[in-house]
């Protein structure tokens, strides 16, 4: 099907005309759900040899007893390759999954092999088969958040520990060579309790760790500490209020810096809770800070991955508009945090978003989870977003730029009205960045649309109403 691609110029002198450009970045080229007849989800996803692709997480369906330990392997198309599960009679789960060249390293949780909670990690070669495993651990909590690895198969395991440490519960990193075997155990933290949920590499060879510190529920910090390869503190910083638990995500920048997201409220607690976007330089320094979401609800970024041309992505979930419950939430910002796309995939129930990674064209690949088709169980879920392939869309109607012809405007005309009930609307421009976004509990058609979108252009409207269940465009009559 061809299409014809028209300049803003044309697109001015209509108030009502119908053409086709290409307005957004990502489209969705596949997904696919995973499990059976219980509770399965996936948390960690990474890049597999050629084109395909490997998620750990934790299945029900299968295996010894309660939860397992479970990796699925996937060809370019999220066609599974293979599976397999790992645990016994206990509850075992994956957390993360890195490839490593000549297999895959697990970061997971295991009760199974021990008479408690234990640390879990597992070399896997390229065909799911165990070359080595090793459990660390005390007789108390531990908690697993994140693991970095380098060339050569080195490791670095992030976590958090109450069995030792200044006091509370530390920060905990242990590092370890290709064979899983411990060159050194370090925690970091003080008195208070501290977390450590994720990790990056920084050019040289230290390592960027990310949790938050102070109580939970009464209120901590978002907490970045720098560490050599040997494990000695480099620097240590605490910035905004975060009582988000394990909703901290990290990553290095193109240009060398880093990139971290957080929720600054508990979800727990009464308050709504928006996604902060944060870049800090290899000091420790914050240069900006952005916030997304809508404030209606709970907004959580959950990972973070950059593009080779400097697109920033967002995985996470959100409460404050879509579906019923949560929606898995893609959010594309450039590399100053400038917001310029946000997309929605969800059903009735909840749907989230746990980790990502990029393909070699820069697509982003999703993982999560999903109800499952009884309704009563959840799937492992992963969708495929094509961000090299540029998509096209019907616009139905546009609004004229009456600066053109002399006339002030500053924004939508008070005779534009609504073809159709809509829910929630998301406004873009003409190059499909969001310019804005509005939630109502329901506008009824014909219903006027004052003053919603800001500056002058050419102005798109999509409806993310549950019933739609995908992104729609509506028409716009302008009387």
């Amino acid at each position: 099907m061809g299409y014809t691609i028209l300049p803003v110029q044309e697109l001015l002198l209509c108030g009502f005309l119908s053409v086709s450009f290409a307005a957004l970045p990502c489209q969705k080229a596949w997904e696919k759900s995973y499990g059976g007849d219980s509770s399965d989800a996936a948390a960690s996803i990474c890049r597999a040899g050629g084109s395909g692709f490997v998620f750990c997480g934790a299945t029900r369906s299968r295996g010894a007893g309660g939860s397992d330990l479970w990796v699925v392997a996937l060809n370019s198309q999220g066609d599974t390759v293979w599976t397999r599960v790992y645990g016994g009679d206990k509850d075992d789960s994956g957390k993360r999954i890195r490839s490593v060249g000549d297999g895959f390293i697990v970061l997971g949780e295991t009760s199974s092999l021990a008479a408690y909670s234990q640390m879990w990690v597992l070399k896997l070669n390229t065909a799911g088969d165990t070359v080595w495993t090793r459990t660390f651990g005390g007789p108390n909590e531990t908690r697993v958040g994140d693991i970095v690895c380098v060339d050569g198969g080195v490791c670095y395991t992030v976590a958090s520990t109450t069995d030792f440490g200044a006091g509370g519960s530390d920060g905990w990193v242990i590092k370890l060579d290709s064979l899983g075997d411990s060159l050194w155990s370090r925690t970091y933290g003080s008195e208070q309790s501290d977390y450590l949920t994720c990790g990056c590499m920084v050019e040289g060879g230290d390592v960027l760790l990310c949790g938050y510190r102070g109580n939970v529920l009464s209120g901590g910090a978002f907490w970045f500490q720098r560490i050599t390869d040997e494990g000695m503190a480099a620097w240590d910083r605490s910035y905004i209020s975060c009582r988000a638990g394990n909703n901290v995500a990290v990553t290095g920048t193109i240009d060398g810096n880093f990139l971290a997201a957080t929720t600054p409220c508990a979800v727990s607690s009464n308050r709504d809770c928006n996604t902060v976007l944060m870049r800090v330089d290899t000091l420790g320094d914050t240069t900006w800070t952005r916030e997304f979401g809508m404030g209606g609800s709970n907004d959580l970024a959950r990972a973070i991955v950059q593009s080779s041309d400097g697109a920033v992505f967002m995985i996470g979930a959100t409460q404050s508009f879509g579906a019923n419950g949560y929606d898995l939430w893609v959010t594309m910002t450039n590399q100053a945090g400038e917001e310029t796309w946000s997309v929605l995939f969800g059903t009735a129930g909840d749907d989230h978003g746990r980790d990502a990674c990029l393909t070699e064209e820069d697509d982003v690949v999703v993982a999560g989870e999903t109800p499952g088709a009884d309704g009563s169980s959840q799937d492992a879920w992963v969708l495929k977003l094509d961000y090299s392939s540029p998509s096209t869309h019907t616009v139905i109607s546009a609004h004229t730029d009456e600066r053109r012809r002399g006339a002030r405007n500053e924004g939508w005309s008070d005779d534009t009205r609504l073809s159709q009930e809509v829910i929630y609307m998301q406004i873009f421009d003409i190059r499909g960045r969001r310019v804005s976004h509005v939630q109502k509990k329901r506008w009824a058609r014909g219903d006027k649309v004052r003053n919603i979108a800001a500056g002058m252009g050419v102005y798109l409207i999509f409806d993310s109403a549950p019933a739609a269940q995908s992104r729609r465009m509506l028409q716009l009559r302008i009387r």
